[in-house]
């Protein structure tokens, strides 16, 4: 679903059209996170709770990282 979410986006000139590919991409999206729980829940290398900790902690991560890391990707070589 987020892939076709993403080629409706990427091949439209329609805003409407572009906004339900957003949709579709946050629908495809919001799908993984109640397997990413129960994988967690389930595995026994790591304690439960510091796997289902992790969790969070890695989209935290992401909110963080990603627009430092689109920002040093657009600037190039710093200068």
């Amino acid at each position: 679903m987020a892939v076709a979410g993403f080629v409706l986006l990427l091949t439209s000139s329609i805003a409407a059209v572009a906004l339900t590919g957003f949709i579709l991409i946050g629908l495809g999206a919001a799908n993984i996170a109640p397997v990413l729980y129960r994988r967690a829940g389930s595995q026994t290398v790591v304690p439960r709770g510091l796997a289902i900790a992790a969790i969070p902690i890695t989209g935290y991560a992401g909110i963080l990282m990603g627009p430092v890391s689109i920002g040093f990707v657009t600037k190039g070589n710093g200068t």
